[in-house]
């Protein structure tokens, strides 16, 4: 069984400039272990992970089975899905969203960014429209064997993020 060292670096890095009435940007926990576990090995592990009555449709066809309610971002709370396929978690994907005052600023994805090439090295950041603040914005990296992209879109009053773990697959030359 992979061991949950992840959790214990993320949950220790807490970043200088985050916001004062948050707590660490995102402990991960476990997540990248959680990824390949078969679902009844998993579901013991996570602390009040609750079923969801009508799965959610993944990208896919993997069917978001489980939820839990996550650590707060900016006084609003992340939520997990845990998306299962042939038996194992397959993907896990952190929603976020606020109204807050601090959505205007645009500085909530640049600091998560910040945050997250700190605890992992620096990943690789798209965006729709650099000089507007409202374009839809991503970044990824690969930490271990699990690739990891953030999501960030902001519209006038709202913004919202989804981080998503799903493991990184590399295609055979003779696959493509």
């Amino acid at each position: 069984m992979k061991k949950p060292i992840l959790g214990w670096v993320l949950g220790a890095c807490i970043c200088a400039n985050a916001w004062p009435s948050e707590a660490p940007f995102i402990s991960t926990g476990d997540e990248i272990s959680y990824l390949g576990l078969r679902e009844a090995d998993f579901v013991p592990l996570v602390a009040n992970i609750k079923r969801i009555s009508r799965p959610l449709k993944g990208p896919r066809g993997e069917l978001g089975k489980w939820t839990k309610p996550g650590e707060p971002y900016l006084g609003q709370p992340f939520v997990n899905t845990y998306f299962v396929e042939s038996g194992k978690v397959s993907r896990i994907e952190k929603s976020w969203a606020s109204s807050s005052a601090e959505c205007g600023s645009g500085q909530w994805f640049e600091t998560a960014i910040q945050q997250i090439n700190q605890m992992h090295g620096e990943g690789q950041q798209f965006y729709a429209d650099i000089d507007s603040r409202l374009s839809p914005r991503s970044a990824m990296w690969v930490i271990q064997e699990a690739q990891v992209s953030l999501f960030g879109d902001m519209t006038p009053g709202k913004c919202s993020m989804r981080l998503v773990f799903k493991p990184n697959v590399t295609n055979d030359g003779s696959e493509l």
